[in-house]
């Protein structure tokens, strides 16, 4: 993980602990692929969602905007916020994105190969932090992030997914995270959304912190 000042701005409250942690990447054509799962989502589901993108800062600022047109899933930016089950998190521009233990926190470093927020940064950090309740996502992208999380995730317990690389619209990303050999389903948009209610329906395993 880079190294550097880390600035905690989302800490745990009295609410039910999070149960399962969902957490999805993209990049190019991502978008569309991020409207199109949620739209397919349950808005019942007892998990809490972290949404990355590789968008520009103007861009991104947007995305919980135009992500609530597509889901009743309350959708907020990852700022001043305590973690909660049945919400999506939309990572800020600007910073890495990552968890410590059951909170998250903004790194405030330079892009890592090349894209910041850092998709693997996150995976990786959520893999140390919620063990085999982490959910990794890998969508339509250019580039190789998110691969290396998903090796991380895998090796924690976690369950991996990645967009159907003939079906994305860059299947850069989805293409380098199915090649780790670490990834359990590889779906169709809606197959993904499917296979998303099916993991958060089922009892959570028991979280351990990984060092």
């Amino acid at each position: 993980m880079l190294q550097g000042a880390a600035i905690p701005f989302v800490t745990p409250d009295t609410s039910p602990q999070v149960r399962r942690m969902i957490a999805l990447g993209a990049s190019a054509g991502g978008l569309h692929s991020l409207f199109t799962v949620f739209e397919n989502l349950p808005d019942t589901l007892d998990c809490c969602f972290v949404v990355v993108t590789h968008l520009s800062s103007t861009h991104n600022s947007f995305i919980p905007e135009l992500l609530s047109r597509h889901t009743r899933i309350p959708v907020c930016r990852a700022e001043n916020e305590p973690l909660r089950n049945g919400t999506i998190f939309v990572a800020p521009p600007r910073f890495h994105l990552v968890f410590e233990e059951d909170h998250f926190c903004l790194l405030d470093q330079p892009p890592l190969r090349y894209v910041k927020p850092n998709i693997d940064l996150l995976f990786q950090s959520m893999a140390r932090s919620f063990g085999p309740a982490s959910v990794a996502v890998v969508l339509s992208g250019t580039g190789k992030d998110g691969a290396e999380g998903i090796r991380s995730v895998k090796a924690a317990g976690g369950i991996t997914l990645v967009e159907d690389p003939s079906d994305a619209e860059f299947n850069d990303m989805p293409i380098a995270a199915n090649r780790t050999g670490c990834v359990d389903f590889v779906l169709s948009l809606k197959d993904i959304s499917h296979q998303l209610t099916e993991i958060c329906s089922q009892s959570p395993p028991c979280r351990t912190h990984l060092s």
